[in-house]
């Protein structure tokens, strides 16, 4: 999954901009997308976030 496809899919996620979001809102997307077996993307977002 490409950076922007994550970011895109984190927005969605938390349904508001991904520049406003807290690190509890990439934890719950991260244990969303280790049980929809989609782990890639976190790192990514881990990189983009950090």
């Amino acid at each position: 999954m490409t950076t922007s496809r994550c970011v895109k899919a984190f927005a969605a996620f938390i349904a508001r901009s991904p520049d406003t979001a807290a690190a509890e809102d990439l934890r719950r997307f991260q244990l969303h997308q280790t049980q929809a077996g989609i782990n890639s993307s976190v790192s990514t977002l881990r990189f983009f976030f950090s």
